[in-house]
């Protein structure tokens, strides 16, 4: 694979998680001098989504149905707690034993991670992250709280009934919608209900801004599950947001 798509392995320290984490960086080797856009892949480690979306975003360019982009995957360590803000539901405490830890990990992703790669690799300033599940969660956390890092976001069954929807609500009672004008924004959902009912009212909001129709892409496919939506629909969210 490494010869394939020369993919390298770097390790970046973090002062907000006070650990060493690895990062898988891939560029087409073609445009390797030239300044790229740049996707942030969540679950990003080589034994977890890297190899595959690499693969697929290789194929993409070579067809080109998208733009030369670069990759930077973050592998994970505790990928729940790392995924997770603070929870005060049973329900969700026994699933997910550890937890709380988002804020931290999205310092390390926009004050460290986000300098470290612009510092020292071509790009054109375009950042697109993308997670799906908690992961997905953890990308609607980054819009809500740090929307100005990112200019476009795939949040693939983002799982926002975590901790009673709590970033769910926040995002109707406390968002500026109106930040999100230059941004684009891609949302996956399956047939699973307590993720589909939150995501359908969030992009009924989106539809309510006229000045962000052109900004989103809604899939709501009902014959995926949460366990496949994520292959079935990453291919047309990679055309989507780099056509």
């Amino acid at each position: 694979m490494s010869s394939e798509l020369n993919y390298k392995k770097k390790k970046l320290y973090s002062d907000f998680l006070n650990q060493e984490r690895n990062i898988f960086v891939w560029i087409p080797e073609r445009f390797i001098n030239e300044s790229l856009p740049v996707l942030y892949l969540l679950d990003g480690g080589i034994n977890e989504k890297f190899k595959q979306i690499s693969k697929l975003i290789d194929e993409l360019i070579i067809s080109n149905h998208i733009q030369p982009l670069m990759i930077v995957g973050i592998e994970n360590i505790n990928r729940n707690l790392d995924f997770t803000r603070n929870t005060y539901i049973a329900k969700d405490k026994k699933w997910v034993p550890e937890y709380g830890n988002a804020e931290y990990f999205e310092k390390f992703i926009v004050l460290e991670l986000l300098p470290y790669i612009s510092k020292n690799y071509y790009t054109n300033n375009s950042k697109t992250i993308v997670g799906e599940s908690l992961g997905g969660l953890l990308v609607m956390d980054i819009l809500f709280y740090f929307s100005h890092y990112f200019d476009s976001y795939i949040a693939i069954d983002p799982s926002l009934w975590w901790n009673n929807h709590e970033l769910f609500d926040s995002y109707f009672e406390k968002f500026d919608f109106n930040l999100l004008e230059n941004k684009k924004i891609w949302i996956s959902s399956s047939k699973t209900i307590s993720i589909s009912k939150f995501t359908d009212q969030f992009v009924e909001k989106l539809r309510e801004k006229d000045n962000l129709k052109s900004n989103w892409n809604y899939l709501h496919d009902p014959s995926q599950n949460h366990f496949t939506i994520f292959n079935s629909s990453i291919k047309s969210a990679l055309i989507w947001m780099f056509k």
